[in-house]
Order: structure tokens, then sequence, then C-alpha cells
């Protein structure tokens, strides 16, 4: 089972694949054109130049990639094992149930921008950098896409996350 994480900025989509890596689910871990936060865990990201993502681009190494925010994230085409658990933006979940089916279980992460915008500020994160993403997050996280998903989690505080997991673990474990 690929089980893919979408929500907005702040939402708890790190929390929700470092606490699924406890119980075996690997994370996926994408690639960004980014710069490193301070915040950023061990491993939280492959990072690289611009150039070098646009190499890996022109080469036909990415299953999925897109733009966010004036930056590259995407996954590598040999990164994707069964199960795992990766984080995408919407048209990467797409690209990934083209791609494999009904191997792919959606988890929507649902947070209010409130709860949002005071994660991402405690994390570290500018009040302009975190208004930003929320006003992109509008436009790429529609109804139409929380239609799609296979679990809508809405309010969820941090702490919850490992006790849904616990919940959902043995499919997700045991689809593959």
């Amino acid at each position: 089972m690929i089980v893919v994480v979408l929500g907005g900025s702040g939402s708890g989509k790190t929390e929700f694949c470092l606490a699924c890596e406890k119980i075996g689910i690997p994370r996926v871990i994408t690639n960004t054109s980014r710069a490193r936060r301070s915040s950023d865990k061990p491993n939280a990201y492959h990072f690289r130049t611009k150039e070098e993502f646009e190499d890996l681009i022109e080469q036909g190494e990415l299953l999925e990639y897109a733009v966010y925010n004036n930056n590259y994230y995407g996954i590598t085409k040999d990164s994707i094992t069964n199960p795992c658990i990766v984080v995408v933006e919407p048209q990467g979940y797409f690209k990934l149930r083209e791609f494999y089916g009904d191997e792919v279980f959606m988890v929507y992460l649902e947070v209010s921008d409130e709860e949002r915008a005071r994660r991402a500020l405690l994390r570290g994160d500018n009040l302009e950098s975190v208004n930003a993403r929320q006003e992109t997050d509008k436009e790429l996280f529609s109804e139409n896409i929380k239609s799609e998903a296979d679990l809508v989690l809405t309010d969820i505080s941090l702490e919850e996350i490992p006790l849904i997991i616990d919940k959902y673990k043995n499919i997700w474990l045991n689809r593959g």
C-alpha cells in the first residue's frame, strides 16, 4: 500500500509520516529545491539546487514533480516501495494513482487556517511566508481533492496521529 498524505502547510503531514515510520512504513524522501529550514529534521528532503532538479526532470528520473512557492518538489521513480508513505501535492496524488491504481490510499489532513498558522510559526516560519502558503493552499486543496480521499482527518491534534495510524496500520501493511 502506498499511503499518500495531502494537506496544507502546517497540517501535520511530517508528523503523520514520522509516526508511520515508527510502525514500519518507510517514508519516501522527496526531492526539493527549496532552502533548508532550521527546523527541518534529518532526512526531511533530498535538498537539490534548481539546476540539479531540472537535470532530474530532463533525464526522466522523476515519477512526479510540482512547483510550490517557486520551488520544485518531486519523487524519483526508484524511491517508491510497497508499503510506503509519501507527501505530495494533489497533482502528485493523481500521478501516483494513475501509475499504481488501487495500491494508493490517500489521507487528507484538514486543519483550520488558524491552527496551521500557529504550527508554522512555532516551527520558525515567518508570518509573510505563512500567509503566502495559506493562499496557495486555498487554490491547491479544493473540495474536489478532499472528495478523492480514502480517509479525511479533520482538525486532529498532533497527539492523535499515533492513535489514528494504529487503527489503519494493518490495512496499510497487509495490502502491499
